[in-house]
C-alpha cells in the first residue's frame, strides 16, 4: 500500500481529494465491474461541479465541496482496489 493510503503522511482535505480523484480517474480504466459505469458518471459530475465553482471563483466554497466528497472518494477508491 501507498504511504498516503495508510495515513502516514498528513494532507489537507483538498490534497487528499485531489489524490483520490486522480487515482479513481486512473483506476476506472482498468476496472471490470458493473459499477464502473456509474462511478465514471459520478466522477464526470464532480468534474463539472468543480468547473462551475471555479467559474464563480469562490475558493472557500471549492474547499468545502472537496472536503464533503473525500469520504465518498475514499470508499470508491477502496472498492476499485478490491476489484483489481
Amino acid at each position: 500500500m501507498n504511504h498516503l493510503d495508510l495515513g502516514l503522511t498528513k494532507q489537507s482535505m483538498s490534497d487528499r481529494f485531489n489524490y483520490l480523484y486522480d487515482r479513481c480517474r486512473e483506476d476506472i480504466r482498468s476496472i471490470r465491474s458493473l459499477n464502473a459505469g456509474k462511478a465514471d458518471i459520478v466522477l464526470r459530475n464532480i468534474s463539472q461541479d468543480l468547473q462551475t465553482l471555479e467559474k464563480y471563483g469562490d475558493k472557500e466554497l471549492i474547499e468545502r465541496y472537496k472536503a464533503s466528497l473525500v469520504l465518498n472518494l475514499e470508499q470508491m477508491y477502496r472498492e476499485f482496489n478490491y476489484f483489481k
